[in-house]
């Protein structure tokens, strides 16, 4: 039987549309038995891969949409929910939740104000299973922990009326990502994104479904050094967002200067560098 840790592994990478993730052991793991391999620091898998990978966790009673938190922290009743291994269970029972922050009051969940907390590195965790309402001005889903607990500045800069700000999430908390999806359809509101500036930040505001994507003001990069080695590591993701971003249109300016640069820009050195942020339009090819 696979360790739980293969399983999530696994999980997140049927899940996911990206052909490289950063390598570990479970990944490893995965390419010894033929799925995908590992070329220096990264796990690179091909779509044809992916969907053997899925199959395979089928075979092991792990249907593969299975959410991955439920393997890193999950409960046993939600994992036996899910999966015939339900001792991969690895906490006491308690609900999904979801980091947010209110950037400004008049944010409210059920009725309540949230109150929007004066120092970084302090947010709330809600439910996610526990929302009946939901008023905002916006959601904006941020990309990276970091920048989640330390935007707040720059942030405000922007001068976010009622937003909400949700962490995207990871092993440990749920998929910020899909809730704020789901929160924005239900709740009829805005849905924005704060990713890195590079191929894979605009292709996670794609698939976000975003309305509108933060970025830096590019007259401020023109001599701040980049990471050519992220975006080598990109290109599926540069050919998709070259294919999807309206040409001609002020998305399609950032998407030059990065062509040009050749380089990715993560939002801790933006944030470290204290480089302004503009709401740009997240304009698609019909």
């Amino acid at each position: 039987m696979p360790t739980k840790r293969v399983i999530q592994a696994a999980l997140t990478v049927a899940q996911s549309a990206k052909r490289e993730h950063r390598a570990n052991r479970s990944h490893e793991v995965l390419a010894n038995q033929g799925y995908g391999r590992v070329v220096g620091r990264e796990y690179v898998i091909t779509p044809t891969e992916r969907d053997k990978l899925k199959i395979w966790l089928e075979r092991e009673g792990v249907p593969w949409d299975t959410p991955p938190e439920y393997y890193g922290t999950g409960h046993r009743e939600e994992v036996a929910a899910h999966s015939l291994h339900e001792k991969h269970a690895s906490r006491p029972t308690h609900d999904k939740r979801v980091l947010v922050q209110a950037l400004s009051p008049g944010v409210r969940v059920n009725g309540h104000e949230l109150p929007v907390l004066p120092v970084e590195n302090a947010c709330l965790s809600l439910s996610s299973d526990s929302i009946r309402s939901l008023e905002a001005g916006a959601l904006v889903v941020i990309e990276n922990s970091r920048a989640f607990h330390r935007f707040r500045n720059q942030l405000l800069a922007v001068e976010p009326h009622r937003w909400l700000a949700v962490y995207r999430g990871d092993t440990q908390h749920a998929s910020g990502q899909s809730w704020a999806q789901a929160m924005a359809q239900q709740h009829r509101l805005r849905l924005y994104a704060y990713p890195d500036f590079d191929p894979a930040g605009l292709a996670i505001a794609l698939d976000l479904g975003a309305e509108k994507v933060l970025l830096p003001d590019i007259d401020e990069l023109a001599d701040f050094p980049g990471s050519e080695a992220d975006f080598d590591r990109q290109q599926d993701q540069w050919t998709r967002v070259q294919n999807t971003v309206t040409p001609g249109s002020v998305l399609a300016q950032r998407v030059d200067f990065l062509g040009e640069r050749k380089a990715g820009f993560t939002q801790e050195r933006l944030l470290a560098a204290g480089k302004t942020l503009e709401l740009v339009a997240l304009e698609r090819l019909k």
